[in-house]
């Protein structure tokens, strides 16, 4: 039998070193392809909650007093789920959010709690929030958003 037809253990070793190679780029291509698949279509469900705050935040600085009075009008019913900083909890059980768009702390979100739960949230605790848009108030900047049917969906306590 001519050489070239005798088994080689040691091109064996190679190619199936390079097989083995090929396989595990392959498998950790097909990952992050279904990954960055599933990561779009959360960013996709998320946009589809409702407006976003960063959006009205913009229109705030950019509108001029009498835009941003009719754009408001608009958001009034509209349903929400945003994610802030616990800016401060009222005994009265209202809470307010600042949703860190401005250098300054400020409170930019504001809704009922149970009076219960007042004491349950920090200072700083993020806690995201479901809830219908009542009101959209702006002076100069603006102020406060104030939601209507509000309920705080994470941390649940």
């Amino acid at each position: 039998m001519p050489e070239e037809y005798k088994f080689n253990e040691k091109k064996f070793r190679h190619v199936s070193w390079g097989i083995v190679a090929i396989l595990v780029v392959m498998t950790f291509s097909i990952l992050f392809i279904v990954e960055g698949s599933g990561s779009k279509s959360k960013t996709q469900v998320q946009e589809s909650v409702g407006v976003k705050y960063s959006g009205i935040y913009q229109k705030s600085k950019d509108y001029t007093e009498a835009q941003f009075a009719e754009y408001a009008k608009s958001l009034v019913g509209e349903h929400i789920e945003w994610t802030g900083s616990v800016y401060e909890v009222s005994t009265s059980g209202e809470m307010f959010l600042s949703m860190g768009e401005s250098m300054l702390s400020t409170k930019d979100v504001s809704f009922k709690i149970q009076k219960d739960d007042a004491t349950k949230y920090s200072k700083g605790e993020k806690v995201t929030v479901k809830g219908k848009i009542k009101n959209v108030e702006k002076g100069s900047f603006l102020r406060e958003i104030v939601l209507d049917e509000a309920k705080i969906i994470y941390p649940i306590k």
